[in-house]
């Protein structure tokens, strides 16, 4: 070993810190690693609906034809390029894509593009017979190749509208009492539950109608629909709002799939006013049991015959079912896309005898959303084709009850936007929650003290996921507009603003500002140690921070004043084991070694090492660390001996560390 011997940190980092305290606080939960961040793409901006339309073309349409455009689709992009064309279909992952190419571009496209998941539909468009005659529609995506756009339009509406009918979204959960619940269940129940939640609507309607003209800002036959919506809507004709043609058809569809909770959320005055007509309209107590084919994938159908009998289903959307049998298939323009080598088409067989989520409507029957049945066995009937029989369970079914409760708990909050924030964050889907959070801070700008308060924690939580990420600057926004909506109902130094200081100190720091760092970590140490009724975990975790920009800074006298008032609450705080404890002695060593104090440094690793081995497992990698250092404090030392020996001992602890089982880890970082 060499004079300039390398020292390894004990921890991470100062973020280990902050999640510390978060985790003291109840904001976030403490995990021994750090959690996984689930990225969940969110939708085109601006897209409201399924569909969306590309048309590539050398010659740009003319406006006539773009309002035909719109008329069917109201997300449109035209390219005259070809690989500005194909990047862009590339980037898409939530929409489902209607392809117009003309003959001279389409042929070095369609085969680059042509197995796309995305790709709904391809429509050439020919000068000629003759062009027409060189395509090939052995390409199970390409749907027609035609010398009039008309005969296009026509084709792509008749093709979009089958696919909305036929599209039925539905989740599952298993229920029995050890199992983990499936968080796309949980979330679409207690999306219904927020939706249906009674809710100030005296704004609604006008809220619905203003985000529904941004989205669709120059779509002639839509902006017709809703000034039609906004003049003659009542209760009464709701059903006249809720059809194909229409966007609240639409954006539902779409709002109900993924699921896209901002569009359902502006919705919900329709949405409620739906499923209360529904609900109020059914009277059909004849009626004992409903018929709905569905195409599903193999692996859909592997997991439905996995709930038979321990499972519920849940449909998402509202949708449309039969009294009969189905003796027909569905329709050859929807089946046409569906790859039928990876599925096959079913019916679900729902006995409803004890529900009144439907009513009667034009032959047929319409279905509220959120419906939860129970699967009861599976079958084949005379034509070898699947039935899923299905049993409707009430709202308050025991075992329903069971597995939303709990995350009913934790997703409280005095204002039902905030709820759905909450979820999100809840089931670590933190692009939606961001997004979320933005639109509500719009929404909510005179709201009253409760949710205003309640949007303030939450920010500060998707602050700290941000910082996780290590996306500091959007941190820093999102826990500044925390701290802003904090101080309009606090002073700048009350105990409960100690937190966002703190982590404000902690971005700082990540971004290189350590002046700025030790300000904002200082505030939050003052505020609590002014406080009347400290909190001691605030105190050690500002003052380990604090005492961390120090050592960066390498001002190592203030960085020990700093550790060692940590230290002396830790000692008279926790057990004398306590991991936590390990972790200062072994910064306050790291300290002294830079101090090239190797007596006092030794002091501290072997108070550290002491604690490791009575309360870590034997495999701990931090153990590996302990060592490491020790022999560091050694050599400065001149104990060469037993500087080998404790560097020895490190490689044996990672010897046993990496002979682990894979399904093992822990967060194990080095730091040089």
């Amino acid at each position: 070993m060499s004079g300039s011997a390398i020292q390894v940190s004990s921890t991470n980092d100062d973020g280990d810190e902050i999640q510390n305290l978060l985790a003291r606080l109840g904001i976030v939960t403490q995990t021994s690693s750090r959690k996984q961040i689930i990225q969940s793409t969110p939708r085109l901006l601006g897209n409201v609906e399924n569909f969306l339309l590309v048309y590539l073309n050398s010659s740009i349409p003319d406006n006539s034809l773009l309002i035909k455009f719109r008329s069917l689709v109201n997300y449109l992009k035209i390219f005259d390029d070809v690989d500005d064309c194909i990047a862009f279909i590339n980037n898409i992952s939530n929409e489902k894509i209607i392809f117009i190419v003309s003959d001279a571009l389409g042929d070095p496209v369609v085969s680059r593009i042509q197995d796309l998941q995305q790709l709904f539909a391809i429509y050439v468009l020919c000068k000629t017979a003759k062009q027409v005659d060189n395509w090939s529609t052995n390409q199970p995506k390409i749907r027609g190749i035609y010398m009039n756009i008309n005969e296009i339009l026509e084709q792509i509406k008749n093709a979009i509208e089958n696919d909305e009918e036929n599209s039925l979204t539905f989740t599952h959960t298993l229920t029995t009492a050890n199992t983990k619940s499936e968080p796309s269940f949980l979330k679409n129940q207690l999306i219904k539950e927020i939706l249906l939640d009674s809710d100030e609507m005296n704004e609604a309607k006008n809220e619905l109608i203003d985000f529904c003209r941004a989205e669709y800002v120059d779509n002639i036959e839509q902006l017709t629909y809703i000034q039609q919506f906004e003049d003659e809507y009542r209760k009464e004709n709701i059903l006249e709002f809720f059809r194909k043609e229409k966007f609240l058809y639409k954006m539902l569809n779409k709002g109900f799939r993924i699921p896209e909770v901002d569009i359902l959320f502006k919705l919900r005055l329709f949405i409620q006013n739906l499923h209360h007509y529904i609900i109020s309209s059914s009277n059909n107590s004849s009626i004992k049991t409903l018929y709905r084919s569905q195409f599903v994938t193999n692996d859909e159908l592997d997991t439905l015959k996995t709930c038979v009998d321990d499972g519920l289903i849940a449909f998402s959307n509202f949708f449309i079912a039969s009294i009969n049998y189905p003796e027909e298939n569905l329709t050859s323009s929807f089946r046409n896309n569906q790859q039928e080598d990876k599925g096959e088409e079913i019916i679900f067989q729902i006995d409803v005898s004890n529900s009144n989520n439907f009513m009667s409507i034009d032959n047929q029957i319409l279905v509220t959303f959120g419906l939860v049945t129970r699967i009861t066995h599976i079958e084949k009937d005379k034509n070898e084709k699947t039935i899923i029989h299905l049993k409707t369970v009430s709202s308050d079914d025991r075992q329903l009850e069971r597995i939303i409760e709990p995350m009913r708990k934790e997703t409280r909050a005095p204002h039902p936007s905030l709820r759905i924030v909450k979820l999100f964050m809840e089931l670590e889907q933190y692009s939606q929650a961001a997004q979320l959070g933005q639109v509500l801070l719009a929404d909510l700008p005179n709201a009253p003290k409760d949710p205003l308060l309640a949007l303030a924690r939450i920010y500060h939580s998707l602050g700290t996921t941000l910082y996780e990420k290590e996306e500091y600057d959007q941190a820093l926004d999102v826990i500044k507009k925390s701290h802003e909506l904090y101080v309009r109902f606090l002073p700048e130094d009350a105990p409960q603003l100690s937190p966002t200081w703190n982590n404000m100190g902690s971005i700082y720091l990540r971004q290189g500002k350590t002046d700025l760092a030790l300000e904002h970590h200082g505030k939050a140490l003052a505020i609590q140690l002014k406080s009347p009724s400290p909190d001691l975990p605030s105190i050690i975790s500002y003052s380990n921070n604090i005492g961390g920009v120090y050592l960066k800074l390498e001002r190592y006298d203030e960085a020990l004043v700093h550790f060692k008032r940590a230290l002396q609450i830790e000692e008279q705080t926790l057990p004398t084991n306590h991991p936590e404890l390990a972790g200062t002695y072994h910064r306050i060593g790291g300290v002294y070694f830079r101090q090239n104090n190797y007596e006092k440094a030794l002091e501290y690793y072997d108070k550290t090492l002491e604690i490791e081995l009575a309360s870590l497992p034997d495999n701990h990698p931090t153990v590996a660390v302990t060592y490491h250092n020790r022999g560091t404090a050694f050599e400065g030392l001149g104990k060469l001996e037993e500087a080998v020996e404790s560097a020895e001992k490190a490689v044996e602890q990672l010897n046993i560390f990496w002979c682990m089982d894979e399904d093992e880890s822990y967060a194990f970082v080095l730091e040089y």
